[in-house]
């Protein structure tokens, strides 16, 4: 496997696709270089060799499309803008120091690094939100200040609407997507505070993977009782709605009355049978934390854990995020 899915942004650009893993690793050392946007990391490229592509536009591999699955050899994603990476790939292992030989005709080997402002982020799902960011695309444009007015097509499922269905039979269908939620400032400086364990020996990189795994259920159990707690307020408000329209049924016996009624219902059931399903994932997420807990081996492990509680009792989550 030699093809990386890569995607590269700013905080008004980006270029996704699939270059080959010799060329992923190209673009991704000239990022260790902290350019603050993609025209800037154009004006790098040269510095780390080069051979048939001279910049970004000039990569066949770009597709416009931003896409956080893996693909052939892995997936790398970088943020210029917050200094985000997520990096899994099985052809050169990217990480945040290394080194390669540049195709060019100079022998020659380069080693890059990233520095510690660079946050490495454990799954893709963190950057969703470059999907809603209305990024341009940078690879497939003739220069960063050129702006591409693409032609929009919305569909119906876009937007939510409030009428009554023409059909009862249409409420069988009807789906709650599942909000994404972002990830707590309290996750993501658990993460960011991962970099200062630097594990000495087994027992310390046992601890170490031991507190990811923790950090992780901590937020998916924090995750799931945030949307228990946000699908119960909906369902009190749809009550009052429910209540409202039983009334107005009373006394006008009109269908809309009964198809309003019967909508709002299939909502309060839909957000309770996720309610159900979210209690399920908080009980074995906080489960799987608290038993982790106990698997910590080493004072060292067991200090960086009660380093996070204490910061966080002291409203370490009121902060805003560090980046």
């Amino acid at each position: 496997m030699s093809v990386i899915r890569m995607i590269i942004a700013d905080d008004q650009h980006y270029v996704s696709g699939e270059p080959h893993g010799s060329r992923a690793q190209w673009l991704y050392a000239a990022c260790s270089r902290n350019p603050k946007s993609l025209e800037e990391l154009d004006r790098l490229l040269p510095e780390f060799g080069g051979g048939e592509e001279k910049d970004l536009r000039s990569f066949y591999c770009w597709n416009g499309s931003i896409e956080l699955e893996p693909y052939d050899a892995g997936l790398i994603i970088v943020d210029l803008a917050k200094k985000w990476i997520y990096a899994q790939d099985s052809y050169f292992g990217a990480h945040r120091r290394g080194s390669y030989q540049p195709r060019d005709l100079e022998d020659r080997t380069i080693e890059y690094e990233f520095s510690n402002e660079w946050q490495f982020v454990a799954e893709p799902k963190w950057f969703r939100y470059l999907e809603n960011l209305g990024l341009k695309s940078y690879g497939k444009t003739p220069g960063p200040a050129y702006e591409k007015i693409e032609s929009e097509v919305f569909f119906e499922d876009d937007f939510d609407f409030d009428e009554e269905p023409d059909e009862v039979s249409a409420l069988s269908h009807e789906t709650d997507e599942e909000t994404y939620v972002s990830p707590s400032v309290d996750y993501m400086n658990r993460v960011a505070s991962m970099v200062e364990f630097e594990p000495q020996n087994a027992e310390e990189q046992h601890d170490y993977y031991t507190l990811e795994h923790i950090a992780r259920y901590d937020e998916e159990a924090a995750t799931a009782q945030g949307r228990i707690d946000e699908a119960r307020k909906e369902i009190a408000s749809r009550k009052i709605e429910l209540q409202a329209v039983e009334n107005l049924r009373q006394h006008d016996a009109v269908p809309r009355w009964e198809l309003k009624r019967i909508a709002l219902q299939a909502r309060i059931g839909r957000h309770d049978k996720n309610i159900s399903r979210w209690e399920e994932e908080h009980t074995e997420a906080a489960a799987m934390a608290a038993e982790l807990r106990h698997l910590l081996v080493t004072d060292k492990g067991r200090e960086m854990l009660k380093k996070w509680e204490d910061e966080e009792k002291e409203g370490y989550a009121d902060r805003e995020l560090p980046f």
